[in-house]
């Protein structure tokens, strides 16, 4: 069953309109299964990014140390 527009839901039926309800229960539903799967990826590569800044930090850290020991014998 296509959406109809808002103007046109007074010539719907009783029958009608129980289906556009059942349509519009089903679409909530799976846009609630998307958005919580949408989540949970958004969240898996919120503790990627933060892993890797994490990295980055180490690293910079690492390479600062090295160059001052570098300096330090020159």
């Amino acid at each position: 069953m296509s959406l109809p527009d808002a103007a046109s839901l007074e010539a719907l039926s009783l029958a009608e309109l129980r289906d556009l309800v059942g349509v519009l229960i089903t679409q909530v539903r799976r846009l609630q299964s998307d958005n919580a799967a949408l989540r949970e990826a958004n969240e898996a590569q919120q503790a990627t990014i933060t892993a890797l800044r994490a990295e980055n930090q180490a690293l910079r850290d690492e390479v600062a140390r090295l160059n001052r020991g570098r300096d330090a014998h020159h």
